[in-house]
């Protein structure tokens, strides 16, 4: 995780589901090529935690994935 940002809405007293919605395809073909290109790409998810169904907590983060190289 390069960076992440939390937002809390409003309190939570029961039980909790994640949500996170997929990428759009232009956003994930972008991500594929530039990895494919570079060994390195970032991609940004938001996740909402849903109690009863409103979003209590909202979490934004942009991941990195970077290659491995095997010595």
């Amino acid at each position: 995780i390069r960076q992440s940002a939390l937002r809390y809405r409003r309190p939570v007293r029961g039980m909790l589901r994640a949500v996170c919605p997929p990428p759009a395809e232009a956003e994930m073909a972008a991500f594929r090529e530039n990895f494919r290109a570079t060994g390195k790409a970032r991609l940004s998810l938001v996740v909402h935690l849903v109690e009863g169904g409103e979003t209590c907590v909202e979490f934004e983060g942009e991941f990195v994935a970077l290659a491995s190289h095997a010595p």
